[in-house]
């Protein structure tokens, strides 16, 4: 009964954003403080440490260990059950048993061991973490599972091969950047790879998750030929504001008979890129979740 009443007020918050944008700025406003102060605080005044989560949404049951220390998406799955609902109904939509399924930038692995579940041990999942703590979390999580077709790859998906800084947040650890965003946190080194030997032997990639906060440009450059071979969906997030070209993976995808969807606005299709993407800098967005299907 609690884990319905949670996705149920998940559904309307979704709706409310998505098709009454304005009404729901004023209501999380003047709600925000309160429903911190004392719902949010007294939930998560029970998460200390490490904790073993049951996840469940719509039939797709799995256990994910969560760290306190991690922050924002650990915190959120402690009180409402799972991260990002509309990132996962398009999973659970479009992702199938069998398939082949990329996550770059797989965070704790909610939506690596989601995938995993959904598309069974004759499906595979390559994971690419590059924080050694979120790797080793996932592990733990792949372990309890038991999930021999989820391979975790303590990497950064990158232009090139080699070492680099990754900026850590303190408050956030999934909001991590190779980018100096000024956030608060320890610096860690980390291990780059273009992936060209774990994507080169794959015979099929049926959906490709991006999300690395700011690098996502890089990234598509070096998917590019996977892109083209396998048209894959994609699903990732699009952060402008933090490329140096800002709408080439829209004109790359859209150019190659991609149909561009932003998941926020409901699930709109992009059809004419200059003009949404207008529209998004005059209100001031700076993030989204695209997910994009070949027309083909």
């Amino acid at each position: 009964m609690c884990y319905n009443f949670k996705i149920m007020m998940i559904y309307i918050k979704s709706f409310i954003k998505n098709n009454f944008k304005q009404l729901y700025v004023l209501i999380r406003n003047i709600f925000k403080s309160y429903y911190y102060k004392y719902y949010i605080n007294q939930k998560l005044s029970k998460f200390k440490g490490e904790y073993l989560h049951n996840f469940s949404f719509e039939g797709v049951n799995f256990k994910i260990w969560l760290n306190r220390d991690n922050g924002f998406v650990d915190e959120q799955i402690f009180v409402y059950g799972l991260y990002e609902y509309e990132v996962l109904k398009v999973h659970k939509k479009f992702l199938k048993e069998g398939d082949y399924y990329v996550d770059v930038g797989a965070n704790i692995g909610d939506t690596s061991l989601f995938a995993a579940k959904i598309v069974g041990e004759k499906g595979k999942v390559l994971a690419f973490e590059p924080i050694k703590s979120l790797a080793k979390q996932m592990e733990k999580s792949k372990k309890e599972n038991k999930l021999p077709q989820l391979t975790i790859i303590n990497k950064a998906i990158s232009d090139k091969e080699g070492k680099a800084l990754i900026y850590k947040n303190k408050s956030n650890i999934g909001a991590s950047s190779l980018t100096d965003i000024g956030v608060t946190g320890d610096k860690e080194e980390i291990e780059l790879t273009t992936a060209k030997q774990e994507l080169d032997n794959l015979d099929k990639i049926d959906f490709i998750k991006v999300d690395v906060e700011g690098h996502e440009e890089k990234v598509f450059k070096v998917l590019e030929s996977y892109i083209l071979k396998f048209k894959p969906k994609i699903i990732f997030e699009f952060s402008p504001y933090m490329y140096e070209d800002k709408t080439y993976i829209l004109n790359f995808l859209q150019k190659n008979n991609y149909l561009i969807f932003d998941i926020e606005k409901n699930m709109t299709q992009i059809k004419d890129i200059k003009v949404w993407f207008d529209e998004f800098c005059f209100n001031q967005e700076k993030q989204t979740n695209i997910f994009c299907k070949s027309a083909l």
